[in-house]
């Protein structure tokens, strides 16, 4: 389709580091819409509190301690968390 790369990521979380740069084409996120309703444990989750912090890492190579990492920048802000994973996601009060 083209003889440039494409960087399907938003400009402002995953900046191309010379937006001058015209040998790579910045198309911005590229996001499905999705009608499914979410689980009901979700909603329970979601409408019983303030809203939570989500992570979510894709299809990233995760560090060994990611986990660890998350729990711990959650707490440090005082937030709940839902962590995107496979299958479902992982709430944490």
């Amino acid at each position: 389709m083209t003889d440039q790369p494409w960087l399907a990521a938003d400009s402002t979380l995953g900046p191309w580091p010379d937006p001058a740069d015209q040998a790579v084409f910045q198309t911005g996120a590229w996001i499905l819409p999705d009608a499914r309703p979410l689980s009901p444990e979700l909603e329970a989750f979601l409408d019983a509190g303030e809203p939570p912090v989500y992570f979510g890492f894709g299809s990233i190579r995760a560090p060994q301690d990611l986990s660890q990492m998350t729990i711990t920048s959650a707490r440090a802000l005082g937030r709940r968390v839902i962590v995107s994973g496979v299958g479902r996601p992982i709430t944490c009060g």
